[in-house]
């Protein structure tokens, strides 16, 4: 697994419409090149494939040499390597179809949603170009009843070292914290994934009819939320909802109980001074808001959270972790289920 650098993050990923959302947690303006990698509106799709998907991934043999100095040809397996600098990205088997970033996040995504009212959000590069996204929105954010702003958006995501399928998404942020969820966690969202093999096509009619529809207005991620809001939380409920999600059983080693400690301690700071969490202070949501946050910005090393959050956005481990939270949530507060469509 690389890190991604600062350095990296400020040169690899465009944002859009952060005058209305502001900037990314990783933004350095002292980092950013001569030319910005923010706009204040919908990033360019020129600029998308210009600044970062001008280049192709390419299929090549691969030869090992015997003791008496015979190359020989690896037979069933691949290396991708990257088509403008000729770096190795992977070895893989011999039926493994590279999905290009410019036809399958660019191309048929344009195809998919042919909407003037959407746009392209952001988009970026990770493990030194092994990993590609695009998101799609509208420009303007969705408030919920409870004044929670969210942005519903469409993730396209795919590979080129075999670790993601070509994946289309309904995902949504909360824009207060730049925390971005699967919809998966307020409805059944749809997905649809191409694999990258050569018995594995995708036909536009299939994603359109797996996505349902693509340009979502956030309803169902703002009735959740909202229905999270209104769950009161008291200070011992606080307290043992710590506990419920951060445990430290009997018996456990002096230094775990210390590393534990802090983290309850840490996350108790979140709940009464973070910004991002503090306004929803007793209730449901700011609880939610408290550990979802942690994970996301706040868990582990700098170098390796856009992997990591983009990993779990892709799979179940994201939405299962949040929803250990909301358990937690209705297991001590004795709420029924919350708002799920």
């Amino acid at each position: 697994m690389t890190v991604e650098s600062r350095e990296w993050l400020n040169g690899n990923i465009l944002v859009g419409f952060t005058d209305q959302n502001g900037l990314p947690w990783w933004y350095k303006q002292e980092l950013q090149g001569p030319e910005p990698t923010v706009y204040p509106g919908p990033v360019p799709r020129e600029d998308v494939l210009r600044r970062l998907f001008r280049w192709r991934a390419e299929s090549r043999p691969i030869q090992y040499v015997t003791v008496d100095g015979k190359a020989v040809p690896l037979q069933g397996y691949r290396l991708i390597v990257h088509g403008e600098t000729g770096a190795p990205i992977e070895v893989v088997k011999e039926n493994y179809q590279v999905h290009q970033y410019e036809e399958w996040l660019l191309n048929r995504v344009s195809d998919i949603v042919d909407n003037s009212d959407v746009h392209i959000g952001s988009a970026g590069l990770l493990k030194d170009g092994a990993i590609a996204w695009v998101t799609i929105e509208r420009p303007e954010n969705v408030i919920s009843r409870n004044g929670i702003e969210l942005r519903p958006r469409i993730l396209a995501t795919t590979s080129h070292n075999g670790t993601l399928a070509t994946t289309f998404k309904m995902i949504g942020t909360i824009v207060v914290c730049d925390n971005t969820l699967a919809a998966a966690l307020a409805e059944k969202a749809p997905a649809f994934k191409v694999r990258h093999t050569r018995n594995s096509p995708a036909r536009l009619e299939e994603i359109r009819d797996a996505l349902g529809i693509l340009v979502a207005t956030g309803d169902s991620l703002g009735d959740f939320f909202d229905s999270l809001a209104d769950v009161k939380v008291s200070d011992s409920q606080w307290n043992l909802i710590l506990e419920t999600l951060v445990p430290i059983p009997a018996g456990t080693r002096p230094q775990s109980v210390s590393r534990l400690s802090n983290k309850r301690s840490e996350l108790d700071a979140m709940w009464r001074l973070d910004p991002r969490c503090s306004p929803w202070m007793g209730t449901g949501f700011g609880v939610y808001q408290v550990f979802n946050t942690f994970r996301l910005h706040v868990a582990g090393p700098d170098g390796l959270r856009m992997e990591r959050n983009m990993r779990e956005l892709m799979s179940s481990a994201g939405t299962n972790k949040d929803m250990d939270v909301i358990d937690a949530i209705e297991s001590v507060t004795k709420t029924g289920a919350f708002t799920r469509s």
